[in-house]
């Protein structure tokens, strides 16, 4: 299994934004704090509502792929280790909590998916059984019908062979 890295220490990470230029350095660098800059670009001014775009921290020299060991490997947003979420814990303690916020709402969402399947599947099979037992009441139907048919001498033979090989 391969396994995404992340960028070595001496590559920079840099805020890529479509309006600023500004790079990110220091401790912080690199880490979305789900800030959110205004274009006035594209908002056009004059009382418009101003579109908001989010940046992208991406490291600097990173390219769609890495190389690792001869094998490309994705850039790939990876689960944290709990050591991990232990030192991000220090340098940003918001992140973290929402991180483990997100966790759990999969984890809820998983349950409900599951437990919907589940849902879906009993419903299923109540569907196959009525399905059965209607099937079999037209069956016993069509009998009695052709039953009557035959006694009231409303049958010709042709019909009679019909019915016949359709019943079995």
């Amino acid at each position: 299994m391969l396994e995404s890295l992340p960028p070595p220490p001496s590559a920079a990470v840099v805020g890529v934004d479509s309006v600023s230029s500004e790079h990110s350095v220091g401790p912080t660098a690199g880490v979305d704090r789900g800030k959110s800059v205004v274009s006035e670009e594209m908002g056009g001014g004059g009382g418009k509502k101003a579109e908001r775009r989010r940046r992208n921290k991406i490291p600097v020299g990173a390219s769609s792929r890495a190389s690792f060991k001869g094998e490309t490997v994705s850039l790939v947003k990876k689960a944290l280790a709990p050591e991990q979420l232990a030192e991000l814990a220090i340098v940003d303690p918001k992140r973290v909590k929402r991180i483990l916020a997100n966790r759990q709402s999969a984890a809820k969402s998983k349950e409900r998916k599951m437990r919907h399947m589940r849902e879906l599947q009993k419903k299923v099979q109540l569907l196959k059984i009525q399905t059965t037992e209607k099937a079999t009441t037209v069956t016993m139907l069509q009998v009695y019908v052709f039953l009557f048919n035959l006694s009231s001498g409303n049958l010709s033979v042709n019909e009679y062979f019909n019915f016949s090989i359709n019943i079995i």
